[in-house]
């Protein structure tokens, strides 16, 4: 049988890994999101038509890359939730 704490721990490193990812990834979006604003303003021209549609499409990429990611960390959360019960139970029972 599976050591469910040695799995209970992975879980919880994985999800502080996560979470510390996905902290990293908004602020940096962020930060190119008020560049891009800042320069938007400013930039004209055949190149800047062009490149609006890109900059779109790349801004809509992270958008759902952070949704799916924060989906993932909500069931992520609900597993291991359900894994501690699990633990304490046994641990219950053990003593």
């Amino acid at each position: 049988m599976a050591d469910t704490r040695k799995l209970l721990q992975g879980l919880e490193n994985y999800q502080k890994q996560l979470l510390q990812h996905v902290t990293q990834i908004q602020q940096d979006y962020q930060h190119l999101e008020g560049r891009w604003h800042a320069f938007r303003d400013v930039y004209a021209g055949d190149a800047a038509d062009q490149f609006k549609p890109g900059w779109e499409q790349t801004a809509q990429g992270f958008r759902e890359y952070l949704l799916q990611t924060k989906q993932i960390m909500s069931i992520l959360e609900e597993r291991i939730e359900s894994l501690r019960k699990v633990n304490q139970e046994e641990n219950d029972l053990s003593s």
